[in-house]
């Protein structure tokens, strides 16, 4: 987890500060310059302040593996090579038709956006479907109608003859961008993530707007300096923006996340179970299992792990910890999983299936059990028992919550702990 949180800060730190619009911040640091004696112009700033994003951007993503680090470093590329043949200068409402050199840049402004997003996409792979969509839909909202992938979509609406004026008089193409990332993040952890979104475009966008009405001038050396703070307000409102996307990714991956065992996740072995009971297992040396999160815990006097803190989805099963049963094992150590009726049992880890073996539960009753090794720990075993109609073999490969391992879960010929937790839920 420590490593996911230290990547996350500065790459989302790096891009709210590529998307956001620099074009004021670039001229107003022009003219500060000036009154310093420096000579510079607007095209010679901006790259500034685009690199400094970029620069976290890429330090972030490389910490969470070289090869989202070096995608990334690829769309950084793309996105030079498009501000050389379209700067921000030339997106105007009065630059229409655009000649192809400026039609090619922002051909690559869209290519840069497309890697960057791609490689948002490997670094934090969505444990749910939408997360594409919302990463599709900040890529167009980065910059504004004068700049970057905004101002490419602008220009080229503009040079085909749509949209012209309003596009440029109204934020339509950051609304409606702001739109499909809220949508994408709805369909991948509902309105506790999405809601986030259009509050922090409202101050992205709406902020500056307010702070223009409140303080017409803000002057320092006879240069208006509101540029700053609107600059900060617009970066904090899309932090806001891309903190949904985090909100969102730690919602789906608790979802999809019922323990980790050594740093292993594992998934619900069913995914339309509603509950799952942590407890002690029957036998010594299980290591003990570090639920997501932890609705209820009805073992509080035995030693066991503290949760990773996962943020639940309304829709995401029940974790409880059930009473002692009186076993020496921490209270942890195995996973009762209520599987619904004819649902098949899927793999929990990714891994190789070590063995499947046929056993007498308690010496009186026929059982299955599955042992799995998993990749990122192949000297674990990950075991599943009460299963009937094994459907893998030894040394076959398994995808966690997708490979099924039997045709579903053996129905006990007598009560199991977990029962009376589905019969209060009236499950």
């Amino acid at each position: 987890m420590s490593g996911t949180q230290n990547a996350t800060g500065p790459s989302l730190a790096g891009a709210s500060m590529i998307a956001a619009c620099s074009c004021g911040a670039a001229t107003g640091t022009v003219a500060l310059l000036g009154v310093a004696g420096v000579d510079a112009a607007n095209p010679a700033v901006h790259p500034f302040f685009v690199g400094a994003g970029a620069s976290l951007l890429v330090w972030g993503l490389w910490q969470r593996g070289r090869r989202p680090g070096l995608m990334a470093l690829g769309g950084i590329a793309l996105l030079t090579a498009a501000a050389a043949l379209a700067p921000p200068s030339v997106m105007t409402s009065t630059g229409f038709p655009h000649p192809p050199v400026h039609l090619a840049g922002f051909g690559l402004y869209f290519a840069a956006a497309a890697v960057i997003a791609l490689a948002f996409l490997t670094a934090f792979p969505p444990p749910k479907k939408g997360g594409g969509m919302a990463a599709a839909g900040m890529a167009v909202a980065a910059g504004c109608t004068c700049c970057m992938v905004t101002g490419a979509l602008a220009g080229l609406l503009g040079t085909v003859g749509i949209g012209l004026p309003w596009i440029y008089s109204q934020p339509v193409i950051f609304v409606a961008a702001m739109g499909l990332v809220t949508y994408g993040l709805w369909r991948m952890a509902g309105w506790k993530a999405a809601g986030l979104v259009p509050v922090g475009a409202l101050v992205a966008w709406g902020g500056p707007e307010l702070l223009a009405m409140v303080a017409e001038e803000m002057l320092l050396f006879g240069i208006n300096m509101r540029w700053a703070p609107a600059y900060l307000i617009t970066v904090a409102g899309l932090g806001i923006v891309f903190y949904g996307f985090v909100r969102a990714y730690r919602i789906a991956s608790a979802d999809a996340t019922s323990a980790v065992l050594e740093g292993v996740e594992l998934v619900s072995p069913a995914p339309a179970a509603t509950v799952l009971g942590f407890h002690e297992a029957a036998g010594p040396g299980p290591l003990s299992l570090t639920p997501a999160y932890v609705l209820e815990d009805h073992n509080a006097d035995r030693p066991k792990p503290q949760p990773v803190g996962a943020v639940p989805s309304d829709d995401a099963p029940d974790l409880i910890v059930l009473p002692s049963r009186g076993r020496p094992a921490e209270a942890t150590t195995a996973l009762d999983v209520a599987v619904p009726e004819g649902e098949p049992v899927v793999s929990p880890v990714t891994g190789t299936v070590l063995s499947v073996d046929r056993y007498m539960l308690y010496g009186r009753h026929e059982d299955h059990i599955i042992r799995i090794a998993p990749d990122a720990r192949p000297d674990l075993a990950v075991k599943l028992v009460h299963l009937v109609g094994p459907e893998v073999a030894v040394g076959e490969r398994v995808e966690a919550g997708r490979t099924p391992l039997a045709a579903g879960a053996k129905l006990l010929p007598f009560s199991s702990q977990i029962d009376r937790f589905t019969e209060e839920r009236g499950l």
